[in-house]
């Protein structure tokens, strides 16, 4: 194909041809110009339409599409711990108030071991709901460490941190017990009571404090590390304030060391252990 102009085109007055120009712009098929022949034209037009039909051939398997991929699965994924944390804020939306005055209730609580509180300190009992909810934040945040305490989950799943909050959940009601029962064994009813409730406002604290690095552990596990440091340093704390209140209420002998060593192993560190074995081998057992 060429666009040199033919000899033979007229010229305006001033000796410049604009035919070609004005050709072009009336083209209804553009790259044709009207000065070529007829079997050029006619050959460029074919070339044209066969270059449109290829451009509109389809790739092969485009019409097909790809098949889904189904996600890893993994609990932010599915809405199963989004809506069991939104239930959590709601609840402790609700219940801001009775948990103010609960926080300073368990302050109390959880050093003090005398027998009756001082007329001047302001002390209110705690409501049962708000200490049920506390409860639940404890086994909710704490499972969830505890799903990611060894290592980031190579298969995360809204089941497989159930199962371990279902087994915290046990872990809490056999210290609960285990508390209770050794105060009423060995102790007075004023001191299995400061006893049983220091171990309920540590628990309570915790889980308060576990809350964050709980919820980063879902979102952020790139932060793990940091992370569990934070929130066994927050678990060990308040246990060994714990420990520190039941060695005042109850060591008035040293013929008891004997039997407060007992008390360590027995309901301090085995059942710790047992408790992280578990958890190591739970997610094998539910796949």
């Amino acid at each position: 194909m060429t666009y040199a102009m033919p000899t033979d085109f007229p010229v305006d007055s001033v000796g410049i041809s604009t035919v070609l120009f004005d050709s072009v712009a009336v083209d209804t098929l553009p790259g044709i110009p009207h000065f070529i022949s007829e079997a050029e034209a006619d050959s460029l037009r074919a070339a044209s339409d066969t270059a449109v039909v290829e451009s509109v051939v389809p790739v092969l398997g485009s019409e097909v599409g790809v098949p889904p991929l189904a996600l890893n699965a993994n609990y932010t994924h599915g809405s199963g711990m989004s809506v069991l944390f939104l239930a959590l804020g709601c609840a402790a939306g609700l219940l801001a108030p009775r948990l103010v005055s609960a926080v300073k209730a368990y302050r109390t609580e959880l050093w003090s071991v005398r027998k009756r509180a001082n007329v001047f300190d302001e002390e209110a009992s705690v409501n049962p709901v708000v200490g049920l909810f506390l409860m639940v934040m404890f086994v909710v945040f704490g499972g969830i460490v505890l799903y990611n305490l060894s290592s980031v989950p190579h298969c995360t799943s809204f089941i497989g941190v159930a199962a371990t909050m279902a087994l915290l959940a046990c872990y809490y009601l056999f210290r609960l017990s285990a508390y209770w029962l050794l105060g009423f064994t060995f102790g007075s009813p004023s001191q299995r009571s400061r006893w049983v409730g220091g171990f309920l406002a540590a628990q309570a604290y915790t889980s308060i404090l576990l809350a964050v690095p709980a919820i980063l552990l879902v979102y952020c596990p790139q932060w793990h590390k940091a992370l569990i440091i934070t929130s066994l340093s927050i678990y060990f704390a308040f246990r060994l304030i714990f420990v520190a209140k039941g060695f005042r209420i109850f060591f008035t002998k040293y013929s008891y060391s004997l039997y407060f060593i007992l008390y360590l192993c027995s309901i301090e560190i085995i059942p710790v252990l047992a408790l992280y074995r578990l958890s190591t081998l739970l997610p094998g057992w539910i796949r």
